[in-house]
């Protein structure tokens, strides 16, 4: 078996861990084997410590420069639900899920949808209707008082 196949399975071997380990890292490593891999498949003459070095450069390398960035990317800005569920108060939303008399409908505001309940309990509000978000349901933010605009 050539050295460069042997370096490339490697490197799927550690893209294959990736996939187990929740930690980002050792996807970094699989991209320096599979570097290690052209590598020595353009130049058959390095030795094993050659090799080794540029494996570790490579690996550590894209690790410090394209962590951070590619975390961003896979994982997005992740936001623990504290912003997520604080709609400000007075702001208008538009009704996505009719909310019946007395019970809990849905609206969007600024592209995500809420859980809401009209504030007059007595009126159906129907799907299309701009409202105003009047207050919090409860301390959550779990839902929203919403009523109608005139």
């Amino acid at each position: 078996m050539s050295i460069y196949l042997i370096w490339f399975l490697i490197g799927v071997a550690f893209l294959v861990s990736e996939m187990i380990s929740p930690v980002f890292i050792l996807f970094f490593f699989g991209m320096g084997a599979w570097i290690t891999s052209l590598v020595t498949a353009f130049l058959p003459e390095l030795n094993f410590n050659q090799q080794i070095i540029i494996f570790s450069v490579s690996s550590l390398l894209l690790l410090l420069l394209l962590r951070q960035y590619l975390q961003n990317i896979f994982y997005g800005n992740q936001n623990l639900g504290e912003e997520c569920a604080n709609i400000e108060v007075d702001v208008s939303a538009i009704v996505t899920k009719d909310i019946p008399k007395g019970g809990f409908g849905e609206i969007k505001y600024r592209g995500t949808f809420y859980k809401a309940k009209n504030k007059d309990s007595n009126i159906e509000v129907s799907k299309g209707t701009s409202v105003l978000v009047v207050k919090k349901g409860d301390d959550q933010g779990s839902f929203y008082i919403i009523k109608e605009i005139d």
